[in-house]
């Protein structure tokens, strides 16, 4: 890593005759290292070698370069110097996708933009947490009292904003002078967790710190010049609603708020408009036969007449930073949002004996990413000790309420089929598998809390870091004596 940086400063001080002697001495021995080949790509290309340059960031991306974000800005930088402007950008947006906070590449990317605008309009636009928004005299804050309360969150609210641009399939909210509205929680924790976060299919590319006083901070959007009109409608979205961990947690509990207010029975709903099929199918649970849903497509912008915008009813750090180890506090379940789910959704299995010992399998994930790599070996422990290995992407939403409403015990690695822990009787035990890096399991082994499970057993693998930032989406491998270990803690008589 040393070496790294060090080439990296004489890189940055134009000493390049110096650095490339040192790296390409240096991939004798190691001429696998994305690293090091991404290094040697860039110091070809400041010496004017753009063959030599190609050679190497091929190399790179051979040997796992497309996992980092350096190496993305270095094929952008060969690709603008080739005048090939559209494999510029998307490169870049690459590197801003993995590096969002970057300034730097936030302003290769406008530069590459404004070479070639495309049917949409990419600026830097000031940014405000919707509550400050609303004390400032712009719309209206309607405070929705619960029975419980969360000392961890906000006091939920019903905003109410008028000419309101909602663009994309996110939940990306402008106000009509283009102020992007942030969600309050979102904004408070930038110096831990993404706002913008990992999404590919996204509207904001870059988040900017404000360097001085007198400056704000900004975000690098991308806004759709067309515009459809919706007179007034209840914005009901997240920017990860097709994901069902988000769908379920964040996203569904906001119609609680809703309920409570007479006057939006009518409205529209605009969601997110390319989530799978089963968000739909709680979606339509929720609303009844007669309401209107408005699905939001990616490439276009809404301008709403008046917007209602409900709160959320968590707090999830959505992407920690690189370096960030997260806490208890990163991840806290409104109890009334629980409660909401358990009594909508789940039938009364109170009288069932519980009965079922499940192994939740991610084979059917299409993450790929944060993968157990000895997966095989694990589901053969699990199933030699009386498991069902069971892939939730086969069952319905309501057959997996029900097969998490009759379980004992629930195991598996972290996956977003853990959500469905809500509709788990209090009795039920739990064996999470997580990485041990960023303390991940703090989503799942809150949420057991959170919804009375007393019974919780984490299982930490060991992550095989091949990236070139430790993340939650780590490779990871777990030791059997250990699974076997852990499963003969677990009452299972």
């Amino acid at each position: 890593m040393n070496l790294i940086k060090n080439t990296q400063s004489l890189i940055e001080n134009n000493n390049f005759d110096e650095a490339k002697d040192i790296l390409v001495s240096e991939l004798i021995s190691n001429p696998k290292d994305f690293h090091i080949l991404t290094l040697a790509a860039l110091v070809h290309l400041k010496l004017d070698d753009l063959s030599q340059a190609l050679i190497y960031i091929s190399s790179a991306q051979k040997y796992g370069g497309n996992e980092d974000w350096f190496f993305y800005q270095v094929l952008g930088d060969i690709y603008s110097v080739r005048g090939e402007k559209n494999q510029a950008y998307e490169a870049y947006f690459h590197a801003l996708v993995r590096n969002s906070y970057n300034d730097e590449l936030m302003r290769r990317i406008k530069l590459i933009y404004d070479l070639d605008p495309q049917n949409s309009m990419l600026e830097f636009f000031p940014i405000k947490g919707m509550g400050a928004y609303i004390e400032e005299g712009n719309g209206k804050r309607l405070n929705i009292q619960l029975e419980s309360s969360s000392a961890a969150m906000e006091k939920p609210y019903i905003a109410e904003l008028n000419n309101v641009h909602s663009v994309g399939q996110s939940s990306a909210i402008f106000s009509s002078d283009m102020i992007y509205l942030a969600d309050d929680q979102d904004y408070a924790e930038t110096e831990r967790s993404d706002i913008v976060s990992t999404t590919w299919t996204r509207n904001i590319i870059g988040f900017k710190k404000a360097e001085g006083k007198d400056e704000q901070d900004m975000v690098l959007a991308g806004i759709p010049n067309q515009s459809l009109y919706i007179e007034s409608c209840i914005v009901l979205n997240s920017r990860a609603a097709d994901n069902y961990y988000h769908w379920l947690l964040e996203v569904v509990p906001k119609w609680l708020l809703i309920e409570t207010c007479a006057e939006y029975e009518s409205l529209p709903i605009l969601v997110h408009g390319h989530m799978p099929d089963q968000h739909y199918v709680i979606l339509q649970n929720l609303l009844g036969e007669n309401r209107q849903v408005i699905r939001a497509e990616a490439g276009n912008r809404y301008t709403i007449g008046t917007a209602v915008i409900p709160s959320k009813l968590s707090k999830i750090c959505f992407d920690p930073l690189p370096n960030v180890i997260l806490n208890t506090d990163d991840a806290c379940y409104h109890p009334e949002a629980l409660a909401f789910l358990r009594n909508r959704f789940r039938k009364d299995s109170n009288k069932k004996p519980l009965s079922r010992k499940i192994y939740l399998s991610r084979r059917g994930s299409t993450l790929q990413k944060r993968k157990m790599l000895n997966q095989d070996e694990v589901e053969l422990c699990f199933s030699n000790n009386g498991f069902e290995i069971i892939d939730t992407a086969k069952l319905s939403f309501f057959q997996q309420v029900e097969l998490f409403s009759s379980a004992k015990i629930v195991a598996g690695p972290t996956g977003a089929s853990f959500s469905n822990l809500v509709f788990c009787e209090s009795k039920c035990s739990v064996i999470l598998i997580a990485q041990s890096e960023k303390n991940i399991g703090i989503y799942f082994r809150n949420l057991t809390q959170a919804c009375g499970i007393q019974n919780f057993f984490e299982v930490q693998g060991h992550s095989v870091v091949n990236q070139s930032q430790d993340n939650i989406h780590t490779d990871y491998l777990v030791e059997l004596d250990e699974i076997e270990l852990t499963i003969s803690k677990v009452d299972i008589g």
